[in-house]
């Protein structure tokens, strides 16, 4: 194994396990301060604030993975709870520990007292505005 690969192995190991922990923590089965560590201080709170959702524990489906910079990695899971599917968003960074959530867009986990949106609710532009 190349260490670009032994390297993509570990971050899918990592985001496929704070995934299921996401999910254990929305499902009510993991209290939410056994994994707010593996989060970014800004993204503590809006874990720990969660409601859990008590049900079955949504199973990963899919892990979408892309580098952004050296050591930072975008990922997308697709988890499917029961007979619906959702996704999670995370950023993962490498830290002197291991693994850190630097952003987290998920809709049960509001940052900011809001969930992670791309555009606001009502921001919508025309094709031909301008991206600023």
């Amino acid at each position: 194994m190349t260490s670009a690969s032994a390297r993509r192995a570990a971050v899918r190991a990592a985001a496929a396990h704070i995934v299921t922990l996401l999910n254990e923590v929305e499902a009510g089965v993991r209290p939410a301060r056994q994994v707010s560590g593996l989060f970014a201080a800004h993204l503590r709170g809006a874990i720990r604030r969660a409601r859990p959702q008590p049900g079955p524990v949504a199973a990963l489906h899919r892990l979408v993975i892309s580098s952004t910079v050296e050591g930072t990695f975008e990922i997308v899971a697709i988890c499917r709870r029961g007979r619906r599917f959702g996704a999670v968003g995370l950023r993962l960074a490498r830290n002197g520990g291991g693994w850190v959530v630097t952003d987290v867009a998920h809709p049960r986990f509001p940052v900011n007292g809001r969930p992670a949106l791309s555009d606001p609710p009502g921001s919508q532009r025309s094709p031909t505005q301008e991206h600023r």
